[in-house]
């Protein structure tokens, strides 16, 4: 569009006269201005000027002059078509300036408003950005923060779980120790301690489910061995075993078959004999067999082909009673006990339960009944001896003395109707058991003692001294720590003074200060000591009705050889001379190896004996052997009465069996000293000269060892065999030097 410049407009008054004229010359004016409005407006004024009809053309040549002052004032012509748009044209030509601002001031509006949108999107977008930048950058440090919080938790956790598994362990290492001295309290807090610091270590259940059990705490137990198969997701088959027995005597029949059904699935296709045998008994428990019961007879039958023994034809029984094979049973469980008479404690007696079943199902009901008295008699022999020894002390297995009372219950239920109610001593039992793990054992006391004892506080020593020999079996092994415990108590003589006055009848107490005397070489003090346990002893097993305890009859039986070596010692004959009487006639009947081999011993440690109590030391070292053929000191024990029989060279033979068997036997100086003694009345003086300072020699090593432990011999079981070789070495120097010179008869 040409842009046009704007001349001033004459002022020009219309007349009607040479009204075309000024048209024209407007016209004329306006055609180089605006061409094309002229061919519009101009045209459309000439066209109404010149219309034919006369009603369509200006009326007066005023009306044209005031059209021709409206086109040149931009107004709107009426020769034109009134539209809106021609008006509005019309208007803007005639406020083109007017327009033009405003248009200008429009534009510039509308550009600063399309500038400040489009500025505004920018930074409404620049700031969106920003804040998802902020936000992003806040949450990627909010995801940093937690992961080091999490990594710092972890961190933690892991250095609290390590410290906690540390101190557990720590712990529960303790308590297996307080556990193997039988400190049964120090135990007891030592697992305890461990459980809270970590209640899933292994390592706890599975030493405090026996020691509960072992104390006689069943239910304790059980819920630890529930404990221990959950951790390790199994269990060997001794555990198993152990865990099914528990189960079976507290009356948890679902549990108990859970136990078995998990163990034959596991340890079901072991070769290991002794596995069958634990599955076996497991299974056989209930009178509802877990599994095949015919299947469960051959494994019964299987295991005494692999292991000959008196538990395997037992359990087999057993076995044979669950599968109805009533007359196998029978026979095995005769067997079993035939072959088992001497088995520790009498176990074997166990077979008399499942035997009175068997009768009782065969309808021999006299010889049921007798079976089940037999048996219930063993209990009552068993109860006795936990009643009269401390906690933890139990004269079987816990695990062989929970199978004797299921099968009792059941012997009982189904021949006399109804099962009997819990013996009340065993409920006693229980609760001093609680007591022991709780208040304190005997090495709580001893350790309150010792204190005392360091403070020079008697009185107050010998009353701690006094509570824990209440806790120490009656008739144990000096070597156990308990025996280790009797000795410490008398070696002070103001505390044993008082202890006397407290516990006047316990003959442990003079036995410990005799063994103490002993090892000092005062054999007077020593066998006054001996000879006042002797008497105490028999006093107390009298009285306690427990003289068949196979414990008590083997503590005296030791006391009565030592007692017999200290009066050789002093040279008392006749005072050993009566002691041997005393021992043939009280060991008549005696069935026990240890027992027999002992009062052999006693009857021919020194020279003097009559031909009878030659011939019954004999017989009761004869029969030691037959019930124990593989240990030496039985061999040893017939040497010697062989050897006071005046039967030398069989004595000899026997001797050098003994030797063969077990060459690292620490009495085994005895041997060498009565093979001197043998040789020299077979006048072969260089053998026995040659014996006599092995002898010599040996004596002399084994006291340079014990001489650097706290009690020497007398903390040991070896106390008879060093007294019996002082008394052989005895014998030996003097036959040795008495002989002119060596002759070396054969």
């Amino acid at each position: 569009m040409i842009k046009e410049q704007e001349a001033p407009r004459p002022s020009v008054r219309l007349t009607t006269s040479g009204t075309l004229n000024k048209v024209a010359a407007a016209c004329q004016t306006e055609a180089e201005r605006l061409p094309q409005l002229l061919q519009g407006e101009l045209d459309w004024i000439v066209m109404k000027c010149l219309e034919k009809d006369r009603t369509r053309r200006y009326e007066t040549a005023n009306g044209l002059a005031r059209d021709v002052e409206r086109y040149l004032h931009d107004e709107p012509v009426e020769a034109c078509p009134p539209s809106v748009i021609y008006r509005l044209r019309k208007a803007a030509r005639k406020h083109r300036r007017l327009l033009t601002a405003t248009a200008c001031f429009a534009g510039l509006l509308v550009a600063a408003a399309a500038v400040s949108t489009v500025l505004a999107t920018w930074a409404m977008r620049s700031e969106a950005a920003a804040t998802a930048a902020r936000e992003h950058a806040e949450s990627a440090l909010n995801r940093e923060t937690a992961a080091h919080a999490d990594a710092e938790a972890a961190r933690a956790k892991a250095e609290t779980y390590a410290d906690r598994l540390s101190r557990a362990t720590r712990f529960a290492s303790d308590g297996i120790g307080s556990y193997y001295r039988g400190n049964w309290t120090e135990a007891n807090d030592r697992f305890a301690q461990a459980v809270q610091a970590q209640p899933d270590l292994f390592i706890t259940y599975m030493y405090r489910g026996p020691m509960y059990a072992k104390l006689g705490l069943w239910d304790r137990a059980a819920e630890d061995y529930d404990h221990r198969v959950q951790l390790s997701m199994g269990a060997n088959p001794q555990a198993y075993f152990e865990h099914a027995v528990l189960k079976r005597y507290l009356g948890d029949e679902a549990g108990y078959r859970r136990i078995c059904q998990e163990m034959s699935r596991q340890h079901g296709g072991s070769s290991s004999s002794d596995d069958q045998q634990l599955i076996l008994r497991a299974c056989t428990l209930s009178s509802n067999t877990v599994g095949d019961a015919q299947a469960l007879a051959r494994r019964g039958e299987g295991t005494i082909s692999s292991s000959y023994r008196p538990w395997t034809l037992s359990h087999a029984g057993v076995a044979h009673l669950r599968a109805g094979n009533l007359d196998q049973a029978v026979a095995r469980l005769n067997e079993a006990m035939e072959k088992g008479a001497n088995s520790p404690g009498g176990v074997h007696r166990f077979s008399q339960f499942p035997l009175a079943i068997t009768l009782f199902r065969q309808g021999k009901v006299p010889e049921a009944q007798s079976a089940l008295a037999k048996g219930k008699q063993a209990i009552e022999e068993w109860t006795q001896a936990m009643v009269r020894n401390p906690s933890g002390t139990m004269p079987i297995s816990w695990s062989d003395w929970l199978e004797c009372n299921i099968f009792c219950r059941e012997a009982e239920e189904l021949m006399n109707g109804a099962v009997p109610p819990e013996d009340p001593r065993l409920i006693a039992v229980y609760e001093r058991a609680l007591a022991t793990i709780t208040t304190g054992d005997a090495s709580t006391f001893m350790e309150s003692g010792r204190k005392h004892l360091a403070s020079k506080a008697w009185n107050e020593a010998a009353a701690d001294f006094a509570r824990a020999l209440e806790q120490l079996p009656y008739g144990g092994r000096i070597a156990l720590n308990e025996g280790r415990m009797t000795l410490e108590t008398v070696r002070q003589p103001e505390v044993f003074d008082r202890l006397v006055q407290l516990r006047p009848n316990d003959w442990r107490l003079f036995g410990a200060r005799g063994r103490l005397f002993a090892i000092g070489r005062k054999w007077d003090l020593a066998e006054a000591e001996y000879a006042r346990t002797l008497q105490l002893q028999e006093t107390a097993f009298a009285a306690d009705g427990n003289s068949a305890d196979l414990q008590v009859l083997r503590a005296r039986a030791a006391v009565t050889q030592e007692l017999a070596c200290l009066r050789l010692l002093r040279g008392d004959q006749a005072g050993y001379l009566t002691l041997c009487s005393t021992a043939v006639h009280e060991h008549q009947k005696t069935e026990d190896a240890v027992t027999l081999s002992l009062a052999c011993r006693t009857v021919v440690q020194g020279p003097g004996g009559t031909s009878e109590s030659l011939s019954q030391a004999i017989r009761l070292g004869e029969l030691a052997v037959a019930k124990s053929p593989d240990a030496a000191w039985n061999h040893y024990a017939v040497a010697l009465a062989y050897c006071r029989a005046g039967r030398d060279a069989d004595a000899i033979k026997r001797l050098e069996e003994s030797l063969r068997m077990h060459p690292a036997w620490i009495g085994r100086g005895q041997n060498y000293a009565l093979l001197a003694i043998a040789c020299a009345h077979l006048n072969r003086n260089t053998e026995a000269s040659d014996w006599l300072r092995r002898a010599q020699a040996l004596g002399e090593e084994i006291d340079a060892r014990y001489a650097k432990t706290a009690f020497g011999y007398a903390s040991t079981e070896y106390l008879g065999d060093w007294l019996s070789l002082q008394v052989l070495l005895r014998e030996a120097d003097s036959l040795v030097n008495q002989a002119a010179g060596p002759s070396d008869a054969k």
